[in-house]
């Protein structure tokens, strides 16, 4: 019984280890149903929905079986972040009423400021 007790054990933990998340806030949201999707060129098949609750946030949990890659998060018709995963965690916060504050990169941030200094041709 005991040796069943750890078998189980380390399943559980071994599907449980393998998951990741996707978390989002839009702001001003409030509670609506949002979708994930798989980019695979052209196409972009749901692959999983949630409800966001009344503050705008929401969770997708995904499987290690998932393929790296592209995805979308989408809300409505024009709202929508694209967002990288590749088996990590990812969060976002997004307000649409004011992209320049949604989002930001430090790696973007840094390219930037490297392309606006004096002297760069590019």
């Amino acid at each position: 019984m005991r040796g069943f007790c750890i078998l189980l054990f380390i399943v559980f933990a071994g599907i449980l280890e393998a998951q990741n998340n996707i978390d989002g806030q839009v702001t001003n949201l409030g509670p609506k149903k949002v979708y994930l999707m798989a980019l695979y060129g052209e196409r972009a098949p749901v692959i999983d929905s949630t409800t966001s609750d009344s503050t705008g946030r929401f969770r997708f949990i995904i499987g290690s079986s998932r393929q790296a890659g592209v995805y979308r998060v989408q809300w409505s018709k024009d709202g929508l972040v694209d967002v990288i995963w590749n088996h990590a965690d990812v969060g976002f916060h997004t307000t649409p009423e004011k992209p320049e504050e949604s989002i930001v990169f430090p790696d973007l941030l840094r390219i930037r400021f490297i392309l606006n200094m004096p002297g760069w041709i590019g």
